[in-house]
């Protein structure tokens, strides 16, 4: 069995909704959603604040990156500090291990990095390549 794990975006709803709805004012997670329920047997969302959910799970939108450095660009966006991301990658990488699935990362490297083994079939790919194979692969 295969599962997506999709990454979360800086796009987010304005009020609680389900994490698939969340994200869904981004083009690149509307593509990778449809993507894994074309090919995969099923997908989760992988979010800095709440880890991995399951997508019907009600979330409140929040500010929060996965980041080491020390300014941000936006300053009402809280950075994670390295002892955050050690310990959010630990829960992660358990939650990840429970599912008895082998993981696609449909994320970003920083956020599967360190993780359980899996497939990460947008690995180097830069934003509007990852577009294009996403797109090739769903139409």
């Amino acid at each position: 069995m295969k599962i997506g794990i999709i990454g979360c975006t800086k796009t987010k709803a304005k009020q609680p909704c389900e994490a698939q709805e969340m994200y869904s004012g981004s083009t690149l997670f509307n593509l990778k959603r449809q993507y894994a329920e074309k090919y995969l047997d099923d997908w989760m969302v992988l979010t800095t604040k709440y880890g991995l959910i399951l997508k019907d799970k009600i979330i409140e939108p929040y500010e929060l990156c996965l980041e080491t450095h020390s300014q941000s660009e936006s300053t009402s966006i809280m950075l994670m500090n390295k002892d955050h991301i050690r310990g959010w990658k630990a829960k992660v990488g358990s939650q990840i291990l429970a599912l008895n699935a082998v993981p696609v990362y449909l994320a970003s490297k920083p956020y599967w990095i360190d993780l359980p083994r899996g497939e990460t079939p947008l690995a180097n790919k830069r934003f509007g390549s990852q577009i294009k194979w996403l797109k090739d692969r769903i139409i």
